[in-house]
């Protein structure tokens, strides 16, 4: 772990550190590729309305999602795993195919890690929107 830390202080004693600190806006120009517009990015906050908007196509992308994971792997007879399990039998052309089976949960549990990631965007919606409408009434 030494050799590494010696390594890395060197690299910071060789860098180049301005004499006076630069400005943020700066900075920000500064950390972008040469051919790239600073005037294309939007620092302002979101319009008042805009996260509600979205909220119930979110919504409407979960249950989806959820839908589909059930297919893939849900317990009711339909699930595409069951009937790869059912399809697995001795002379049947899907012979070997419930080895398949785990692939289907992964597929499902990363739908379903998804599915909650949406959720907690939309649990903070709200609160985010409420910080914008706070922001425009204070300008």
């Amino acid at each position: 772990m030494a050799k590494y830390e010696n390594i890395f202080k060197k690299m910071l004693a060789e860098q180049n550190v301005p004499e006076e600190p630069i400005s943020d806006e700066e900075a920000f120009n500064n950390s972008m590729d040469l051919d790239t517009d600073p005037e294309t990015f939007s620092v302002e906050p979101s319009a008042p309305g805009y996260a509600s908007k979205y909220v119930e196509k979110a919504k409407g992308w979960i249950k989806k999602i959820e839908d589909f994971s059930d297919w893939v792997n849900g317990t009711e007879t339909d699930s595409l795993n069951k009937h790869f399990i059912n399809l697995d039998y001795e002379g049947s052309p899907f012979e070997g195919i419930s080895k398949a089976s785990h692939t289907l949960t992964k597929i499902a549990e990363d739908l379903a890690s998804l599915s909650e990631s949406i959720k907690g965007y939309i649990l903070t919606a709200d609160k985010k929107e409420q910080q914008a409408n706070q922001q425009s009434q204070q300008q």
